[in-house]
């Protein structure tokens, strides 16, 4: 689990959404980010995540999504911490975030990333996503 997340973030951050399409994402991918949370969306599939990096590329310059950790809760289930930098384009208000994700994995593909303001609150999604299993164990 945790290659294939940090596979993705990196295929990702280069916008190498061709590689995305190589069997990284199930056909029923879905990302929560917490830039589309504010607004209710969620992005699907492929064109969704070009779509999300469009509209972080317009916003932000010089974003960075550096991996802090990954946490795997179980064969299906893992937490990412991530730190979040940039600076606004239109206002140059610095961003310096550190958020955590849950990941889920169906056949084998990402199925779902939703990110959560903290990385306590994304441990406590995971838990309840995975039975009350604990990341790590």
């Amino acid at each position: 689990m945790e290659a294939l997340v940090r596979e993705l973030i990196d295929a990702t951050i280069r916008r190498d959404f061709g590689a995305l399409e190589g069997g990284m994402l199930h056909p029923d991918f879905e990302y929560e980010s917490l830039f589309a949370q504010a607004e209710g969306e969620v992005w699907r599939g492929v064109n969704g995540l070009r779509r999300w990096a469009e509209e972080v590329d317009t916003i932000w310059e010089d974003f960075r999504v550096t991996v802090e950790g990954i946490e795997v809760v179980d064969d299906d289930t893992a937490v990412l911490c991530a730190r979040l930098t940039g600076r606004a384009r239109g206002s140059g208000v610095p961003l310096d975030q550190q958020i955590g994700q849950v990941w889920i994995r169906r056949d084998g593909m990402v199925e779902r990333v939703v990110a959560h303001p903290t990385l306590e609150d994304a441990r406590a999604a995971a838990r309840a996503q995975s039975g009350g299993r604990a990341p790590g164990g």
